[in-house]
Order: structure tokens, then sequence, then C-alpha cells
């Protein structure tokens, strides 16, 4: 098994959005960049487009994880993240507990089409990883 790093980077619809979301998000990302133990079958990078609707900005899409795509070649697979303003409006554990949710979901439809292509990553050790680090964000 090869190394895992997951890398998010995030779109914020307006201050309001931000304020509310952007330190749990930031909390979450800092301890889940570089799992530690085998993963994957192959050196991979998650990359996770978050955007989260606000004031300025109402991003299209129901809250979770959308437009996954695969970029074996360059090592990487990629998808969307929407969250919406009802999410963050229910504050900071409900932001950590979207987060984890729709990473986990993210991260078993990326082995599902990872396996087509005959790499093995291993979603279910991953979504264990991903709601450890969930419950160390305050």
């Amino acid at each position: 098994m090869a190394r895992v790093k997951i890398f998010v980077t995030g779109q914020y619809g307006g201050d309001d959005a931000g304020e509310a979301a952007r330190t749990v998000v930031t909390e979450i990302k800092q301890r889940i960049s570089s799992p530690e133990g085998e993963f994957c079958s192959v050196d991979l990078q998650i990359r996770v487009n978050l955007y989260v609707s606000g004031e300025v900005t109402t991003f299209v899409g129901v809250s979770g994880p959308s437009n996954l795509r695969s970029f074996l070649a360059k090592g990487y697979v990629s998808c969307d993240i929407t969250m919406g303003r009802e999410v963050w409006m229910g504050g900071r554990a409900r932001v950590r507990d979207f987060m984890v949710s729709a990473l986990s979901t993210a991260v078993r439809e990326m082995a599902a089409k990872l396996k087509k292509q005959a790499v093995s990553l291993d979603a279910a050790a991953l979504a264990t990883f991903l709601r450890w680090a969930g419950t160390l964000s305050t």
C-alpha cells in the first residue's frame, strides 16, 4: 500500500459563511492532510473543492459530494463538496459532522471508481480515520 494525501480547498460565498464554517473546516483539513497508514495501492492525492454557500453566493447543488473525477495518470482524484447555509447555520458540531460524512461518502465513491481502474483504496479504513479526525474538532 502507498501514501494518501488529502487536500481541501474552500470557496466561501460570503463573510457569514466564512465566519461560521472556516474554523472547523481548517481544523479538519489540518488533521486529515497526511493520514498515517496504508490506504491505497498507489500514491494518491485526494483533492476536495469545498463550496460553502453564503450571503453573496449560493452554490448550486444539494449539500454533499459531487462531480467525482479521476486523474490517475497525474496521481489524483478530486470531487466537489457543496455545503448549504442550512449546514453552517446549525453550528460548529453540524459543520464537523457534515464534513466527516461528506468526505466519507466521497471516499467510498472514489474507491468504487478506482476499483474499476484496478486501484485499491481502503474506503472503510479512511472513513474510520475521518471519523477519528472529526472527533478531535470542537
